[in-house]
């Protein structure tokens, strides 16, 4: 199977959570975090595009550009939602935003579809885990989600329980965690039914 056989520096691994703003609002979440004593924070603006690809019904393609990070990611769209084939490669941040050498990069493999979405992400680096909450909005419609992501991936049992400690740390262990990934919660509404049938979802 293909994650059987990835490397786990090439898994995505983590939990997400569809929150209520009113109910769990960003003060609270950064109050919980710094109690935690983080390594280090981040707050940015990102433009992602996503590439729906011919060349692939299984994965999907990313680029991603804010004030700290610009690179170009594949990610797996079948599988389990909370381990992901998930490949970076970076690039070069001094030559500004990239996407339309991007976009030209994968032209020969078949654009179908690209799609903006923006994010307000507030970031905070824990040992072994990043606990993020955002604003993601796309063309439709905008929600609020909190990602609990395994940065130390030494086997996917400790990531897993990596993940569940800062879950219990934030009071998350018992609230419904979302089943589709952000592709899947705000992108595949939009899209109309010959494009969906060029991807494979779970």
């Amino acid at each position: 199977m293909m994650m059987a056989a990835a490397k786990m520096e090439n898994l995505e691994i983590e939990h997400k959570y569809v929150i209520d703003p009113k109910v769990f609002p960003l003060d609270k979440f950064q109050r919980r975090a710094l109690e935690l004593a983080p390594e280090g924070e981040s707050h940015v603006l990102v433009e992602d595009t996503y590439f729906i690809l011919a060349s692939t019904k299984t994965h999907i393609f990313r680029h991603r550009f804010d004030s700290e990070i610009q690179n170009l990611t594949v990610k797996s769209l079948t599988g389990d939602v909370d381990v992901r084939l998930e490949v970076n490669l970076d690039l070069d941040q001094g030559k500004g935003n990239q996407l339309d050498r991007v976009r030209e990069f994968l032209r020969p493999l078949g654009i179908i579809q690209e799609i903006p979405l923006k994010k307000e992400v507030h970031a905070y680096y824990l040992k072994g885990c990043e606990a993020v909450y955002y604003k993601a909005s796309g063309a439709q419609r905008s929600i609020f989600c909190v990602e609990f992501e395994a940065t130390e991936k030494t086997t996917l049992e400790s990531s897993k329980r990596i993940i569940a400690h800062y879950e219990n740390e934030f009071g998350f262990n018992d609230i419904e965690r979302a089943s589709e990934s952000l592709f899947e919660l705000l992108i595949v509404p939009q899209l109309p039914k010959t494009i969906l049938q060029s991807l494979t979802l779970r």
